[in-house]
């Protein structure tokens, strides 16, 4: 904070004495987010102290998760007697018998806001004392939307607000649980908490930065008493930066995203909803090698969605970097929906919250693990359920498809108890207890028995993915 403060200095003292706006400045990747006409942006780019300008475009976007609605019968199920497909595909159901659930940790969501009174989530949220039922938004909540038009959740939110559903049915996976019916989440004892960065599911570079800059250091609701010890221990990212929101520079979001990780912040990352085609992960920050980003499984079974973003990513030159890093459940997700509905969606933003909870559930089985990305995700990708493909530039394992393979939980969790971290950094796994026996086969499954459906082939409305989409 402290460098970006002293290099911003003389230029945002001479932007003062020349009139030039300036909406924020940012810490956590040393940006400043001015207003002015074409004119001065052309004599800003002159400055020698500015290495890059970009456009920070509020371009409207038509969401691209798949809706089904569920109807009243269904959400009013007993979960005691039907456990969701999503957690048993992942031996969910056998972590919490083991008293793993994720207690004391914490998800931040960044999406188009939160419905923190939702019977799944309030309990949840760790801004809400349930036993005064008393509320506190300061350091649990930020509102990046400053100004708009006829938003339904208004401008500079002082609580948690969804103007869109995308981010209710998000926290949901990751921690959603009413305590009586709707078991609907992975980490079912943790808390979250949130940040919009989206107005009505359309985005800015700044609105971005912004949430992960609260995330690092959370603050109070007027934006002041940084306390980076209240920070999340992972963040929801099912959203992509497209060049129309002020991406053309694909690294705009790269330090943000290095300096989360560097504090200890699992970053979770969606792969996007553009499949089947090879290449189609593009967007930041699904794109960069510091973000695990995940692929989505299509209904009940390990392979690939047919609308799935694959790999691989290309770089400058030649090269190439293997994209995803996982794949997770994301196709027909039972979750949480404004004001206290339940509907199932389907979407990488569906995969990635499965994600951030296991990530929950591992550091409460292993304190050691906690703030330690590198071996978290070493974890991850060694427990996963390998499937092998040549598609997309493929070979073997990881590849361009399933990144490692399907998440397990029980896996991972599992793992955790033979974890030591050695003087040179590398994690020791040995003994790994096997994955449970729903499954009879190994591990290591053949992408050849996958059917990657097409929309029209499920019962699922999967409908053609907008490229417009900020929403994965």
């Amino acid at each position: 904070m402290n460098h970006s403060q002293h290099s911003q200095a003389d230029l945002l003292a001479l932007f003062d004495k020349i009139g030039i706006t300036v909406e924020k400045s940012f810490w956590i990747s040393n940006m400043i987010q001015v207003r002015g006409t074409k004119d001065i942006a052309d004599y800003i780019s002159s400055l020698s102290q500015v290495i890059l300008l970009e456009p920070n475009e509020n371009t409207r976007r038509l969401p691209d998760v798949f809706h089904e609605q569920v109807n009243s019968t269904i959400v009013n199920r007993d979960i005691k007697d039907i456990t969701l497909w999503n957690h048993i595909l992942i031996d969910l159901p056998e972590v919490w018998d083991m008293g793993i659930s994720g207690t004391d940790f914490v998800i931040a969501s960044a999406d188009t806001g939160v419905a923190w009174e939702h019977p799944a989530l309030m309990n949840r949220y760790r801004g809400y004392n349930s036993s005064s039922q008393s509320v506190e938004h300061n350091y649990n909540w930020w509102d990046t939307l400053h100004e708009s038009t006829d938003n339904p959740c208004g401008t500079d939110s002082i609580e948690p607000c969804d103007d869109n559903g995308h981010g209710t049915h998000t926290v949901g996976i990751a921690v959603g649980n009413d305590e009586m019916e709707n078991i609907i989440g992975v980490a079912i004892t943790a808390k979250w908490i949130g940040c919009r960065n989206m107005d009505r599911t359309f985005g800015a570079t700044s609105s971005y930065l912004e949430c992960l800059q609260f995330f690092l250091a959370p603050t109070d609701l007027s934006g002041n008493n940084p306390d980076p010890s209240k920070r999340p221990h992972a963040v929801i990212n099912s959203y992509g930066c497209p060049v129309s929101e002020g991406c053309s520079d694909l690294n705009v979001l790269k330090s943000s995203v290095k300096s989360m990780i560097d504090a200890g912040i699992f970053m979770s990352v969606a792969s996007g909803n553009t499949g089947s085609g090879c290449s189609t992960i593009s967007e930041p920050p699904a794109i960069y090698e510091e973000s695990f980003t995940v692929g989505a499984s299509q209904t009940q079974n390990i392979f690939i969605a047919s609308f799935s973003s694959r790999g691989p990513i290309i770089l400058s030159g030649n090269e190439t970097r293997i994209k995803p890093d996982i794949i997770a459940p994301g196709s027909s997700i039972y979750s949480s929906y404004p004001p206290n509905r339940y509907v199932t969606l389907s979407g990488t933003s569906m995969a990635a919250p499965h994600i951030a909870g296991i990530v929950a559930l591992l550091y409460q089985a292993n304190s050691s693990l906690i703030r330690d990305i590198d071996n978290t995700r070493r974890i991850l990708e060694e427990t996963a359920q390998g499937i092998p493909t040549s598609s997309c530039s493929s070979e073997n394992i990881p590849n361009n498809l399933y990144g490692y393979g399907m998440v397990n939980a029980l896996y991972a969790v599992n793992s955790t108890y033979n974890y030591n971290q050695s003087n040179d950094n590398t994690t020791t796994t040995s003994n790994i207890p096997s994955p449970s026996k729903r499954v009879e086969s190994p591990s290591i499954y053949s992408d050849s028995d996958a059917v990657d459906v097409s929309p029209s082939e499920i019962s699922v409305p999967l409908y053609s993915s907008s490229k417009y989409s900020s929403l994965y």
